[in-house]
């Protein structure tokens, strides 16, 4: 797409309210252009072939047809980059995780009256990332699951690494970490660029998925072999001697966690920055860490 096309929206959710607010919001971008609205799934799986947005936002909980249901309908007939809509519930960051791996490219915390303009800011630049991704091509077919010693080959000559994800992660987390073996010999500690109340369910959807315990990390848990902790939202991840820490210290490039951050942090406490893969369309880091506990 050239810079100069403005980005074709197509919003979905079924409160009149909602759809009216979120237009407004992305109405003042010059960027972007709304196609359209739609009131549940059903509604645009009808409007998408005529419409052919960019980019579809998608609330999640909606009658008839609800967005997770639509994302999969979507991808299979007619892959667009979906940005999902959810809310800051134990239920909402479940299904937001399911989404996420089921081909969302992202999230956008549902706005309320006193987080308009923030939610606004973060749902554009999104959306101007999200056009770009190119599901078209890809004519989103699954691939094979890739083992993290594959995708890393220096993973088996290391203590342990750090995996530092954004957009697109969740899904390429759920490719990898399910298919490391459970004797990994190293230690994994995985960055994905996610608020508070989501990470529990990142955390939880992979230990279920996974040979290896996957747990959402909290401060002073040590880095084990065999074991990944998930970074927590809100809080940057640090690295010491074999164990981790939590702080809050200022966002790195607007984010908190950071993978980029973990990694410099833990660079002068025993880690080492060694390289980073792109894994459908999915930046991440590898650090290697020095000091590990022993396994029991």
């Amino acid at each position: 797409m050239e810079q100069t096309e403005r980005i074709k929206v197509l919003v979905v959710d079924d409160s009149f309210y909602m759809r009216y607010k979120i237009q407004s919001m992305l109405n003042q971008d010059p960027r972007i252009m709304i196609v359209g609205d739609a009131k549940d799934g059903l509604d645009a799986l009808e409007k998408i072939p005529a419409l052919r947005p960019d980019v579809v936002t998608l609330d999640i909980e909606m009658p008839r047809l609800n967005g997770l249901e639509a994302l999969k309908e979507i991808m299979e007939k007619y892959p667009t980059p979906v940005i999902m809509l959810s809310s800051f519930t134990t239920r909402g960051a479940k299904e937001t995780i399911q989404s996420l791996q089921s081909g969302a490219v992202d999230f956008v915390p549902k706005p309320n009256a006193q987080d308009m303009d923030t939610v606004k800011e973060i749902l554009i630049e999104k959306i101007l990332a999200a056009s770009g991704a190119n599901l078209r091509a890809l004519k989103f077919q699954e691939r094979p699951p890739i083992s993290l010693p594959t995708a890393f080959p220096q993973a088996m000559e290391m203590h342990g690494i750090i995996v530092g994800c954004s957009t697109g992660g969740p899904k390429a987390l759920s490719h990898i970490i399910p298919a490391i073996p459970p004797d990994f010999p190293a230690a994994i500690v995985i960055v994905q660029h996610m608020p508070a109340g989501f990470t529990r369910s990142l955390a939880d959807r992979l230990n279920d998925r996974s040979l290896v315990r996957v747990k959402e990390g909290q401060d002073g848990d040590s880095l084990m072999p065999g074991c990944a902790i998930v970074a927590p939202g809100g809080y940057h991840l640090e690295i010491a001697e074999g164990r981790i820490s939590l702080s809050k210290a200022p966002p790195v490039n607007r984010l908190r966690p950071a993978g980029d951050g973990s990694g410099r942090n833990g660079r002068r406490r025993g880690v080492e920055a060694s390289r980073w893969e792109n894994h459908s369309r999915t930046r991440i880091y590898l650090h290697r860490i020095w000091h590990v506990q022993e396994r029991d």
